[in-house]
């Protein structure tokens, strides 16, 4: 999606990325609309499918709200991840943002394939402490594979309301994704919705 001098036509646009994220959106994430504000909020959950994250079940929300609807992802699970900033949950993604899919793949890949940290530069890391851990454990410094772990364990465990827990459309490529997992993460949400009187319509 190109940002547009139009807001009406951009956020027209928006809506139709959206729903070609039924055919696009990457194995192992869901991504679902507010509908109090479906051009400015989206919600996601992301299954891991490998990596130091693998198990793990992380939340995200795309915000829309700057006037080019340019997005911001960030992260309502907590993670020890040098993309992160662990006080806001924001992550700091390379692209400019513009096609979401390609976004989307961009975060997939910051949790899935070691590279994407090799990579980094000091100038590029929202978290010091993780980088530092990151590149220490090939040396067993820094409890990289400690930290993670606690995380990791912490997402399956959250027990707490779901802060996507408006959302009403759902929909996304879960691939071969451990069908349980997801089960679980949409009836929790169905019912929350459910007990604040607001129909479900599942996709």
């Amino acid at each position: 999606m190109l940002p547009s001098a139009n807001p009406y036509y951009a956020r027209q646009q928006l809506l139709v990325e959206f729903a070609s994220l039924q055919q696009t959106a990457p194995r192992g994430m869901h991504i679902t609309l507010s509908p109090s504000a479906p051009t400015k909020t989206w919600h996601g959950v992301f299954f891991p499918r490998c990596g130091s994250y693998f198990g793990a079940i992380i939340r995200f929300t795309i915000s829309f709200d700057s006037p080019s609807l340019v997005p911001e992802v960030h992260l309502q699970t907590r993670v020890f991840h040098p993309l992160v900033d662990r006080t806001t949950g924001r992550v700091s993604l390379s692209g400019d943002g513009t096609v979401i899919s390609v976004l989307l793949e961009e975060l997939k890949a910051a949790f899935e394939n070691d590279e994407v940290l090799d990579r980094l530069s000091v100038a590029g890391v929202a978290d010091r402490d993780a980088w530092k851990s990151w590149n220490g454990r090939r040396e067993g410094t820094g409890g990289w594979s400690e930290r993670v772990a606690k995380y990791v364990k912490a997402s399956q465990d959250e027990d707490k309301p779901n802060k996507a827990d408006e959302v009403v459309l759902l929909r996304g490529n879960l691939g071969d994704v451990e069908q349980g997992a997801v089960g679980r993460v949409r009836s929790s949400m169905g019912e929350r919705l459910r007990e604040r009187g607001i129909k479900v319509r599942e996709y």
